[in-house]
Protein backbone atom coordinates (compact mmCIF):
# COMPACT_ATOMS: atom_id res chain seq x y z
CA UNK A 1 0.00 0.00 0.00
CA UNK A 2 1.04 3.83 -0.73
CA UNK A 3 0.51 6.29 1.29
CA UNK A 4 0.90 10.49 0.18
CA UNK A 5 3.04 11.61 -1.92
CA UNK A 6 6.37 13.09 -0.48
CA UNK A 7 8.36 15.49 -2.53
CA UNK A 8 11.97 14.64 -3.70
CA UNK A 9 14.85 16.62 -4.79
CA UNK A 10 18.50 15.64 -5.62
CA UNK A 11 21.77 17.57 -7.12
CA UNK A 12 24.03 15.65 -9.28
CA UNK A 13 27.55 17.15 -9.64
CA UNK A 14 27.45 17.24 -14.03
CA UNK A 15 25.00 18.71 -16.19
CA UNK A 16 22.56 15.94 -17.12
CA UNK A 17 19.67 15.41 -19.69
CA UNK A 18 17.55 13.22 -17.83
CA UNK A 19 17.04 11.34 -14.19
CA UNK A 20 15.00 8.92 -12.33
CA UNK A 21 14.63 6.82 -9.14
CA UNK A 22 13.72 3.00 -10.11
CA UNK A 23 12.54 1.18 -6.83
CA UNK A 24 12.75 -2.27 -6.43
CA UNK A 25 9.53 -3.43 -7.61
CA UNK A 26 10.33 -1.78 -10.95
CA UNK A 27 8.70 1.66 -10.83
CA UNK A 28 10.27 4.49 -11.18
CA UNK A 29 10.22 8.09 -10.08
CA UNK A 30 10.40 10.66 -12.85
CA UNK A 31 12.46 13.57 -11.84
CA UNK A 32 12.39 16.95 -13.47
CA UNK A 33 15.45 19.44 -13.96
CA UNK A 34 15.45 23.47 -15.51
CA UNK A 35 19.50 23.30 -15.29
CA UNK A 36 20.21 19.81 -15.65
CA UNK A 37 22.00 19.98 -11.98
CA UNK A 38 19.15 20.13 -9.76
CA UNK A 39 16.16 17.49 -10.17
CA UNK A 40 13.03 17.26 -8.44
CA UNK A 41 9.53 14.79 -8.53
CA UNK A 42 7.52 13.16 -5.89
CA UNK A 43 7.48 9.84 -4.75
CA UNK A 44 4.21 7.55 -3.55
CA UNK A 45 6.06 7.08 -0.03
CA UNK A 46 4.67 3.11 1.38
CA UNK A 47 2.58 3.44 4.54
CA UNK A 48 5.07 1.13 6.34
CA UNK A 49 7.63 3.15 7.65
CA UNK A 50 10.99 2.35 6.81
CA UNK A 51 14.33 2.13 4.34
CA UNK A 52 13.73 1.62 0.61
CA UNK A 53 16.87 0.39 -1.40
CA UNK A 54 16.89 2.89 -4.82
CA UNK A 55 18.77 2.72 -7.97
CA UNK A 56 19.84 6.55 -9.17
CA UNK A 57 19.77 6.68 -13.25
CA UNK A 58 21.03 9.42 -14.92
CA UNK A 59 21.01 9.77 -18.44
CA UNK A 60 20.25 6.26 -18.77
CA UNK A 61 22.94 5.02 -16.71
CA UNK A 62 23.04 3.33 -13.62
CA UNK A 63 25.04 5.94 -11.31
CA UNK A 64 24.80 4.29 -7.96
CA UNK A 65 22.30 3.48 -5.11
CA UNK A 66 20.42 5.54 -2.56
CA UNK A 67 17.53 5.04 -0.01
CA UNK A 68 14.51 6.47 0.17
CA UNK A 69 13.39 6.70 3.94
CA UNK A 70 9.45 6.65 4.61
CA UNK A 71 8.64 7.95 8.06
CA UNK A 72 5.54 7.55 9.65
CA UNK A 73 2.79 10.36 8.78
CA UNK A 74 2.84 11.84 12.41
CA UNK A 75 6.76 12.97 11.54
CA UNK A 76 6.56 16.08 9.06
CA UNK A 77 9.26 15.14 6.44
CA UNK A 78 6.76 12.05 4.46
CA UNK A 79 10.06 10.64 3.35
CA UNK A 80 13.93 11.46 2.80
CA UNK A 81 16.45 10.32 0.62
CA UNK A 82 20.36 9.06 1.83
CA UNK A 83 22.85 8.69 -0.25
CA UNK A 84 23.94 5.09 -0.60
CA UNK A 85 22.55 1.84 0.35
CA UNK A 86 20.92 0.30 -2.33
CA UNK A 87 21.73 -3.26 -3.61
Amino acid sequence: AVGPDAPLSLTVMFKAASARIVLPNGKEVSLTSEDGYHWTGHWQVPTTPGPQAARLLVDGEDVGGMTLIAVAESEPTGGQAAPGGGP
